[in-house]
Order: C-alpha cells, then sequence, then structure tokens
C-alpha cells in the first residue's frame, strides 16, 4: 500500500469535517442504533476470558449512545464492571448518561477527541483496563501515522491478561457506499492529499452530512499488530446482512507467568 506523509492541515480538516458530520446526525444516528451488533455475541467467550475478577474495568472508545453497555449488562447480568464511555459528540453523551442511569451501571463519561488527543500527543487513557472496545472508531482517524499510535495507545493501556476489541469497516467494496463515494474536490480537498483507502461518504439521508473513512487492507492490518507481536490475535467478519460488514479483531494481552516455587 501507498502511503503519503498526510499533512497536518489535512488531517485537522477531516476530523473536523467528521465531528460536523456527527453533529448533523447525532440524532437520527443514536436513535437508529438502539440495537446490539451481531458480531458482539462472539465476544462472549473473551468476557468469560477475564469475568473471574471481582469487578472488571472497562472503556468502551466511541461509545456512542453506550448500547454496548447495555449489551454487556443484558446478556451478563453476573458480571460486574466499571464502565468508561468516551466520544467526541456531546449529543451522543447525553444519550449515554440517561442509558447508564437506567441501568444503574457504574460509569463515567468523558468528551474527548482522539484525532486531537493523538496529535497533541495527550494520553488518550491514564489507566489500565481489563476490556477495551473500539467499535467503528479506527476508520476516522485520519493518517496510516496516526493509527498506528492509536493502536499502540490502546494496546499499552490493556492490562495484563486483558482483551482488546477493534472493528474495521469492511465498505470500500460494497457498491451502497461505492455510490455515496464522492470526490474529495468537493470539501477542498486534493487527491494526492489523500492516503490509499481514503473516501469521502455522503450521509445520502434526513440531512446532508459528508464524513471521512478509511478502509484499512490487510497490510496496514499487519503493520498495526506488529507493536501487538507477544499478543494472542483472534479474528472473524460480522455484521451486516452477509455477516461481512466488519472485521473484527480480538487481541488478548499475555498474562505474566506464574512464579514457580522450586523448593
Amino acid at each position: 500500500m501507498y502511503y503519503t506523509a498526510m499533512k497536518l492541515e489535512i488531517i485537522n480538516q477531516l476530523d473536523q469535517l467528521n465531528q460536523r458530520f456527527y453533529k448533523i446526525v447525532a440524532p437520527v444516528f443514536s436513535r437508529t442504533r438502539k440495537q446490539p451488533w451481531a458480531g458482539w455475541y462472539k465476544l462472549q467467550p473473551f468476557l468469560q476470558s477475564i469475568a473471574h475478577k471481582d469487578s472488571i474495568k472497562i472503556v468502551d472508545v466511541g461509545c456512542g449512545n453506550a448500547r454496548f453497555a447495555r449489551f454487556l449488562k443484558a446478556e451478563n447480568p453476573d458480571l460486574t464492571f466499571e464502565y468508561l464511555g468516551l466520544d467526541t459528540n456531546s449529543f451522543l453523551l447525553l444519550e449515554a448518561e440517561k442509558e447508564l442511569k437506567s441501568l444503574t451501571i457504574t460509569h463515567q463519561l468523558k468528551q474527548v477527541n482522539i484525532v486531537g488527543r493523538l496529535l497533541s500527543k495527550e494520553n488518550i487513557l491514564t489507566e489500565t483496563y481489563d476490556l477495551i472496545t473500539v467499535f467503528g472508531v479506527l476508520h476516522h482517524v485520519p493518517s496510516q501515522k496516526l493509527r498506528k499510535e492509536f493502536f499502540l495507545s490502546l494496546y499499552n493501556s490493556l492490562a495484563p491478561g486483558g482483551v482488546l476489541v477493534l472493528t474495521f469497516w469492511q465498505f470500500a467494496a460494497n457498491p451502497k457506499w461505492q455510490k455515496r463515494a464522492l470526490s474529495p474536490n468537493k470539501v477542498g480537498i486534493l487527491d494526492e492529499d489523500l492516503e490509499t483507502g481514503d473516501y469521502l461518504l455522503d450521509w445520502q439521508k434526513e440531512s446532508t452530512a459528508v464524513r471521512y473513512c478509511h478502509s484499512v487492507d490487510e497490510e496496514e492490518i499487519k503493520q498495526l499488530l506488529l507493536v501487538a507481536s507477544e499478543a494472542k490475535v483472534t479474528r472473524f467478519e460480522a455484521d451486516g446482512p452477509k455477516n461481512t460488514e466488519n472485521l473484527y479483531l480480538v487481541i488478548t494481552k499475555p498474562a505474566p507467568a506464574l512464579a514457580r516455587d522450586f523448593k
């Protein structure tokens, strides 16, 4: 795959484009996204692998209206967990707060601009977590360089024995999304300012809105996983009419070896 060194002003422009997109569509986005993803049910064995703790710490990066927390509560009623939800959109965080209060889940919510944190070299997470989920987020992070830094920061924030779940939206070959792809010139960006796999997609629903999305290929996934070479990686496809909409990577960080008694 060929990558340019994406200019800082282009990264900021794409990030602002996505923030405007979610500001416009957040109400309908939340209203139409109440049901769990099909792929979440395949995560149950991995949840059980960390459920032995009295309470597990979970961070949901790009939490939206916190429907993953609802899924956890419904499907794992005996699981005790502390939930941290991060999102850039204030409306979705308000929706998440209402949801979490109704479910009586111990929680915190924070408004965080992931791209801004990466550019300023600020830590996205300041603690370690037993479960880190990143659903539908990575394709909104411009530039291969920032995506690698994002992945590294997530993996470094994973507790030993913890699980990191990432999804990669596989939209590029879908005719539905091909029809919604726009020329970058429509938002004042040149083709050569973008990397291979970068797209601008028109919402084409109740409102006019444009978002930046990146389609990750196998080579980029390989590069991302270099920083987690000691981890166990499980992958599967799920979601959508054909169960191929998202590629899931489930990354389990090794637990420290138990000390042995050689008396």
